[in-house]
């Protein structure tokens, strides 16, 4: 309550204090078109990688994991692709070296932080690549588990529309 009657007395002070709010529907605008963005690449990545960043490489002699960092996607099913069947094309996941096996590891990289196996987490984790923090990481995990043209070329959109673009102009 103070702060608010010294900005009563100080001109320049409530001329600052005007302009913000002036200016807080076109900041909201921007944040509705920046979290719109998110969503439909949330469900798109979700669609695409759901469920994937959990499986990694198991020796079959020794029962151990083979790299913990390394990602890996289990070979498709006969007649059917690893991911979908209209979606072929894809399937050209990481697979493990002769002797071991893709097993589910039981979580995904950072803990868990990075996966698409919900909405939200992955929400978060395409806003952290749009922050320019950890997505080269990001980036390596999809490659591992989808093959590299496809992920390249949506984690570029995502970059140039979500950093280049909609962050800048907040």
């Amino acid at each position: 309550l103070r702060p608010l009657r010294v900005a009563n007395r100080l001109p320049s002070v409530k001329m600052i204090i005007t302009a913000i709010i002036n200016s807080l529907p076109a900041i909201i605008d921007t944040f509705l078109v920046y979290f719109f963005f998110l969503f439909i690449f949330s469900m798109l990545c979700g669609t695409l990688w759901a469920g994937t960043f959990d499986f990694r490489c198991m020796d079959d002699a020794t029962g151990e994991w083979v790299d913990e960092e390394e990602l890996c996607y289990p070979a498709p099913t006969e007649g059917k692709g690893a991911l979908c069947d209209g979606l072929n094309f894809l399937d050209m996941p990481y697979a493990c070296d002769k002797g071991a096996s893709c097993q589910n590891y039981g979580s995904s990289p950072e803990d868990g932080g990075i996966n698409f196996d919900n909405i939200l987490y992955s929400f978060l984790t395409l806003f952290a690549a749009c922050t320019m923090e950890g997505w080269g990481g990001t980036l390596m995990f999809a490659q591992n588990v989808m093959g590299d043209v496809l992920v390249f070329l949506i984690f570029v959109a995502i970059i140039v529309l979500g950093n280049f673009t909609i962050i800048n102009i907040m």
